[in-house]
């Protein structure tokens, strides 16, 4: 599944064709009228090089989830180590503890 139309072609480049691929919007509570200035200041501070890209997932982290998500990260990290990754939610500290460390 993914969130956002724009991750589709990324997505099929790294999965096999037999993979469907399903749109699966996610409806958030998280308060979108955040200032601007206050979302920066957050930003510099846990993510200190803005011109890095950014990949997260926030949510849950189940083995359903993390079945998935592990070998994709991994993948994305080994391409491309200036990635920063954000996991936010539940069970987010113990997976980043299982993913493979990178140089």
């Amino acid at each position: 599944f993914y969130v956002m139309p724009a991750w589709r072609p990324i997505l099929e480049r790294h999965v096999p064709a037999r993979v469907k691929l399903e749109y699966l919007p996610v409806p958030s509570n998280i308060d979108t009228s955040v200032d601007p200035g206050e979302a920066r200041a957050t930003r510099s501070h846990l993510f200190p090089a803005p011109e890095r890209p950014l990949v997260g997932h926030f949510g849950t982290f189940s083995e359903e989830t993390t079945d998935l998500l592990q070998p994709i990260l991994e993948r994305a990290l080994a391409q491309r180590p200036d990635v920063q990754v954000a996991l936010i939610g539940q069970g987010s500290c113990e997976f980043a503890a299982r993913l493979r460390p990178f140089k």
